[in-house]
């Protein structure tokens, strides 16, 4: 149990941490278009 608890936190992070690059890139895109 406390493995799949594991994995789950370790997607978690894993997700949010590709949503701050999503927001990064696109942050840097509107500052490259504006």
């Amino acid at each position: 149990m406390l493995v799949i608890m594991g994995k789950q936190l370790d997607l978690e992070l894993h997700l949010r941490a590709m949503e701050l690059k999503w927001v990064q890139l696109i942050q840097s895109n509107q500052l490259l278009l504006g």
